[in-house]
């Protein structure tokens, strides 16, 4: 026992203790208040604890619940959509009401089965049109030998990226396929424009012939349009007043080009026609884009002289002549060339007039030499 506790008699510390814990006269001793004292102070500690708020959570990734959005302005009500369910609503509301939807030719393909297909992704939905639906018209000249199917696929090819009109024929939301004619697009489109007229007899494009047409594709020489359902051909000399190379690095499937109709040549009409699916077909048209070209090749034709030497660029040749571009404007064709080396069609050469071609605004003369080439 350690010097400090030695001294204390144990069992009369005991008794002092179980002394002041007895109750006498109904009064509670001093020692017991003071423990019941202690207790209540507790029980009041705990009560302050347990009315003291939990530690607030933070989420470190929060969790999309609610449609609504969370808005600058908290009058608005915004809610998200979602995209993909308006889009087959859009879809669906578009085939009950026969409306017809625009959009660009995005892939041109076969089925397992072979059949020739046109698909367009019209905001990310697949949307497939069968060749049979496109609407193309076939040229009616014999030196196309190819089947009417292998025709059509090529020619749906060529109008890759080119913006087309469509009607919605079918909707499976559960297999995820739409099926669509442009060919009914097109045909209410001819109807409308051509067919329809108004109290002097008149269709809306014969009575206002300068219009905007889509380029459908782009060959070197000529360009196809669709003009309000119809399409025709426009060659590069109704196009630009000055010769030109390659219409490719000029134009793209998909543009818009004005164009002036010059002519509208109607099937015999008959009662009913305008309803007639063969007889809107057999509308044709003339078209040109020069009209709206300043034909500078006249203007500069005038102040060319002869014996001049010129920089221009082959355009073209046939049959022994070269047509050419000169750098001012003018048009020229030349029967022969001085230089050692041939040239060929886009190389850029030294031309010399000898003489001027007043009726069709052409110079004549020769190459003296190929100054640089693409090849």
């Amino acid at each position: 026992m350690s010097e400090e506790f030695k001294d204390i008699d144990v069992s009369e510390e005991i008794s002092k203790l179980q002394g002041e814990k007895e109750v006498d006269s109904g009064n509670t001793s001093q020692v017991e208040k003071n423990q019941d004292s202690i207790w209540k102070s507790d029980r009041r500690k705990q009560d302050v604890v347990k009315k003291v708020p939990e530690k607030k959570a933070y989420a470190n990734k929060p969790e999309h619940t609610s449609s609504a959005v969370l808005t600058i302005d908290p009058d608005d009500n915004l809610k998200i959509i979602d995209s993909e369910e308006e889009l087959w609503h859009e879809l669906k509301t578009a085939f009950h009401n026969g409306r017809s939807l625009r959009n660009t030719i995005d892939e041109v393909s076969r089925t397992p089965n072979g059949h020739g297909i046109v698909v367009t992704y019209y905001k990310n939905q697949r949307i497939i049109i069968p060749l049979k639906e496109m609407g193309l018209q076939l040229s009616t000249d014999a030196k196309f030998t190819e089947d009417e199917d292998t025709r059509l696929f090529k020619l749906a090819s060529n109008m890759l990226g080119a913006e087309i009109d469509f009607v919605i024929k079918s909707v499976d939301k559960k297999e995820g396929l739409v099926l669509a004619s442009r060919k009914a697009a097109i045909l209410d489109k001819i109807k409308t424009y051509y067919a329809e007229l108004d109290e002097n007899r008149v269709s809306k494009v014969a009575n206002t012939p300068d219009v905007q047409a889509r380029i459908l594709s782009v060959g070197q020489k000529n360009i196809r349009v669709d003009v309000f359902g119809i399409q025709t051909q426009i060659n590069a000399k109704d196009i630009f007043y000055e010769w030109v190379v390659d219409l490719g690095k000029m134009f793209s499937a998909g543009d818009y080009i004005l164009v002036h109709v010059s002519e509208i040549d109607y099937p015999e009409p008959f009662e009913g026609c305008e309803n007639d699916e063969k007889w809107l077909m057999g509308i044709k048209i003339k078209a040109n884009h020069k009209k709206f070209e300043k034909d500078w090749t006249r203007i500069a034709f005038e102040n060319h002289q002869v014996g001049s030497k010129t920089r221009g660029t082959i355009t073209d040749y046939n049959n022994g002549v070269y047509f050419i571009t000169l750098k001012n404007k003018v048009n020229a064709i030349a029967h022969s060339v001085s230089g050692r080396r041939t040239p060929m069609v886009g190389d850029v050469v030294s031309y010399v007039c000898k003489r001027k071609d007043a009726e069709s605004n052409t110079s004549v003369g020769l190459i003296t030499k190929v100054i640089s080439s693409e090849f």
